[in-house]
């Protein structure tokens, strides 16, 4: 069963931590079960603050 979100995804914890001074903002996931359970697999991201990356 899918449950819908109830409000919709933005950047306010992106745009607190750059307004308490700090400059690079890191996104990640996961994917497993676990690492009690077997392999897990994570990812991160830096995007430049504009959120645009050319190419």
């Amino acid at each position: 069963m899918v449950v819908p979100a109830t409000r919709p995804p933005g950047l306010r914890f992106e745009n607190e931590a750059r307004a308490q001074g700090r400059r690079v903002v890191v996104g990640f996931d996961e994917v497993g079960r676990g690492s009690w359970a077997g392999p897990l697999t994570v990812g991160a991201v830096v995007l430049p603050e504009t959120g645009r990356v050319n190419g």
